[in-house]
């Protein structure tokens, strides 16, 4: 909330006043006005000048403006419009921020435009349930998605061809697969380890290990039968003994295990060409798996050029339970609460998740359709003409992803948390303690947050 009070009195008033002209009828044309603020991205970019102009063509009353607002300041930006009475229209929001904007009642539910909407009901069924129950709170409906974002297991397939072209014969490793467990993953990545260049430092390694983003963290803990939070996101429980199993798995792939390069870099045993993000690692053929999101998110069919790759489900959790779950979000749509064209705006959101408009989406492979009809589809989702050729590993763990808890200060509790487990991954706390820590703060901040 500071850091938004900042940002608003810092604005000026004339972007402000300009930001909000566009929510009323222009004298020079007869058509209704809606806008819609949009962060950047190549993808984003194409799908948009994509998909106003056939909007606007089956719907010739409305005209559709658009807002650049930067992505690393987007939801910022959103706050300081919203509180400065200048709210657009339409307004993206992925699930997990959600209770961000329903605490200020920015959001005009749905419900009663969705049931008058005789289009919206025939089409209704073929939506898939998970991607509609993400913007439901309290019995109401705040948003409708128009994009799944799901989880899977990256592989370098020409690494895993190469291991078995000079290994005996029955030490050969298969591709990865929706048995494989976590013992069987580390197995496999300390395979995949290896001194290419036979300097006595490892300069390929089986897997990387990221910051303590939720997105990260959050399936980890749920295959160790733990979680983040309590089922109403009041109580943190990292202090739980299944939690600190979980994190000592997971940065123990670096620290113990040494199937991950050092995350401070250059050592003993990690080469120094080792530089930026899991993402790029693995471009750079420096990785032979990593769990992240949908492909569409790094456009790898693009970017990567010098070997094979494709996708797998991530791994069950540990014996004996062996939990099986996996990464999921969503990207939608809501509609300001002081919007003067609740119907025209309502209509732009149907026309996203018309057959038309996720062709549109599907095209310029901003994530993944909520059709159940478009997910099928070899003419779209399951194109096989673009990698990764095995596209249902992802359909696969819609089955069994999770969305990460959504907060109300989300921002602020997932810092406190990062920033005691970033010790951990380092090597300058152990799990335990940086778990008891992050779950004191988290509580602190998520009673601040309740008493307000």
């Amino acid at each position: 909330m500071r850091l938004v009070a900042l940002v608003l009195l810092a604005l000026p008033l004339a972007v402000l006043s300009i930001l909000g002209s566009g929510c009323s009828k222009e004298s020079s044309d007869t058509r209704t006005v809606i806008t819609i603020p949009t962060p950047g991205g190549e993808m984003n970019e194409k799908m948009y000048a994509e998909l106003i102009p056939a909007f606007e063509k089956a719907n010739p009353d409305i005209r559709v403006v658009r807002m650049d607002v930067p992505n690393s300041t987007f939801y910022v930006k959103l706050q300081v419009m919203i509180a400065g009475g200048s709210a657009p229209d339409l307004i993206p929001m992925m699930t997990m921020r959600l209770p961000m904007f329903l605490h200020r009642n920015a959001f005009l539910a749905l419900d009663d435009l969705m049931a008058q909407d005789a289009e919206f009901q025939a089409l209704k069924p073929d939506i898939h349930a998970k991607s509609m129950d993400g913007f439901a709170r309290n019995g109401k409906i705040y948003g409708l998605a128009y994009s799944q974002n799901l989880y899977g297991l990256y592989y370098n397939k020409t690494m895993f061809d190469n291991y078995n072209k000079t290994c005996p014969p029955d030490q050969r490793i298969t591709y990865p697969s929706a048995d494989w467990d976590t013992d069987k993953f580390v197995e496999v990545a300390r395979k995949l380890t290896r001194d290419t260049d036979g300097d006595g430092r490892a300069d390929q390694f089986g897997t990387v290990v990221n910051s303590a983003m939720f997105y990260v963290c959050a399936p980890v803990l749920r295959r160790f039968g733990a979680n983040l939070f309590d089922p109403e996101g009041r109580t943190c429980l990292l202090d739980r003994p299944e939690a600190i199993k979980a994190f000592d798995w997971y940065y123990g792939l670096s620290l113990r295990d040494r199937v991950a390069p050092s995350p401070n870099g250059p050592d003993s045993r990690t080469a120094g060409g080792l530089i930026g993000g899991p993402e790029e690692l693995f471009m750079q053929g420096k990785i032979a798996m990593w769990e992240d999101a949908a492909e569409w998110r790094f456009e790898f069919q693009r970017r990567i050029t010098g070997f094979d790759w494709d996708v797998a489900e991530p791994p069950r959790g540990p014996a004996p339970q062996h939990i099986q779950t996996s990464g999921y979000e969503c990207f939608g749509m809501s509609i300001s609460a002081t919007t003067k064209h609740p119907k025209e705006a309502w209509r732009f959101l149907r026309f996203m998740v018309s057959p038309e408009g996720q062709k549109i989406i599907a095209r310029n492979r901003v994530g993944i359709p909520i059709l159940k009809s478009l997910c099928n589809d070899k003419e779209y989702y399951l194109k096989d003409t673009d990698p990764p050729h095995s596209k249902q590993p992802f359909l696969k763990t819609l089955e069994y992803g999770q969305d990460i808890p959504s907060l109300r200060n989300f921002q602020e509790v997932e810092k406190a948390i990062i920033d005691e487990l970033d010790l951990v991954m380092t090597g300058n706390a152990p799990a335990a303690d940086a778990c008891r820590k992050a779950a004191i703060e988290a509580n602190r901040l998520l009673k601040e947050d309740a008493e307000q």
